[in-house]
């Protein structure tokens, strides 16, 4: 390992351990941002980037049908390369990103630490997909506030992150709340989506060729799916690794709601957590699928971050609290990126060495 990637890593560690230990620092959340857009912004190469390299080489005759085809055509016409169109739209993401955090807590570096160790590497890695998630972050947010209105530009914002990158369509399963939120028996209702889309099955893949063509659902149902040796396995790990993220969010709030009145942006949480169960099926086939409910982490952190003193301080309860988490998303880190999939040579590796400020020191 080279001296460039050396430091890359260390400097990350380093911003990680800070923000844990100075919550609300607003310069170290600054530099936090910007040092996770370099590492973005400036990856030339991971697991990833031939197929983001080949759409955007196929959509230089225009005429695409979705935005981001078009944003490869016009950035391509105006001499710009991927990498470069690439680093002009995580700028605008990573401004959102900014926004969003800073609104919703104040410990906003505790926030960022958490993100740093889980989902950002694959954040790096799906680059389309990650500016339609941060689209569809800010759909969750109208989603949650729950007027008519608000969910016409809940659904307008998913179909924007939607004609960028097809899977943030299943954002769309969270405009479900409604139905969690006001019934008196949502565990009833829970159980009966839980049965229809287990019963759905073996027909999920035909009924979405319906909506997104056979040759997209067949890469992830049948190309991608024959390369798992073991689906079930596979099934059970990601399925296991998903629940304990819900199964945590669930004890904090339920914990919390002990002591702390108001908790109606938590409690809302809660239940796309709970929504976001009805992925776990498709695991079978893919555990990508999981990418949508990875979105929905960082608002999980928001609530976490939310009941924690603000600066350098940590009361012994909520200490533990935010210590399960902090465990959970190192234990995610290591699991995921060492031990699942490729590891960490063909995930971790490239993120930090082929990257343009690296290759510069």
């Amino acid at each position: 390992m080279d001296l460039g990637t050396t430091l890359l890593m260390l400097i990350t560690i380093i911003l990680i351990l800070i923000g844990f230990v100075n919550k609300n620092s607003l310069f170290v959340f600054i530099i936090q941002i910007f040092w996770m857009y370099i590492l973005t912004a400036g990856n030339l190469s991971s697991i990833d980037i031939v197929v983001h390299q080949n759409i955007f080489a196929a959509n230089q005759s225009g005429g695409s049908l979705n935005i981001y085809g078009e944003l490869c055509y016009l950035f391509g016409h105006e001499g710009f390369d991927f990498i470069e169109m690439n680093a002009v739209l995580c700028i605008f993401a990573f401004i959102l990103v900014y926004c969003f955090i800073k609104k919703y807590t104040l410990n906003y570096c505790f926030v960022m630490s958490l993100y740093f160790l889980y989902p950002f590497i694959d954040n790096v890695i799906q680059k389309r997909f990650f500016i339609a998630s941060i689209i569809a972050i800010y759909a969750i947010i109208f989603i949650i506030k729950n007027s008519r209105f608000s969910k016409l530009v809940a659904i307008f914002l998913i179909v924007i992150a939607g004609l960028i990158h097809q899977a943030a369509f299943g954002f769309l399963i969270f405009l479900l709340l409604p139905f969690f939120k006001n019934t008196k028996n949502p565990k009833t209702i829970f159980i009966f989506f839980l049965i229809i889309i287990s019963t759905l099955m073996p027909i999920i893949p035909d009924i979405l060729k319906v909506f997104f063509g056979e040759v997209k659902v067949d890469f992830y149902f049948v190309i991608l799916h024959e390369k798992i040796k073991y689906p079930i396995l596979n099934f059970i790990l990601w399925g296991g690794f998903h629940l304990g993220f819900v199964y945590l969010y669930y004890n904090f709030y339920k914990t919390c709601n002990k002591y702390i009145k108001k908790m109606e942006f938590e409690k809302n949480i809660l239940y796309m957590n709970i929504i976001s169960i009805l992925f776990i099926p498709l695991y079978y086939w893919e555990p990508t699928f999981i990418r949508i409910y990875r979105t929905l982490i960082i608002f999980n952190y928001i609530s976490i971050a939310n009941i924690l003193p603000i600066g350098q301080i940590y009361y012994k309860p909520v200490f533990y609290i935010s210590l399960k988490y902090i465990v959970y998303s190192i234990i995610a880190f290591i699991c995921i990126y060492f031990f699942a999939g490729m590891g960490y040579t063909a995930i971790i590796e490239p993120i930090f060495m082929e990257n343009i400020l690296s290759n510069l020191i």
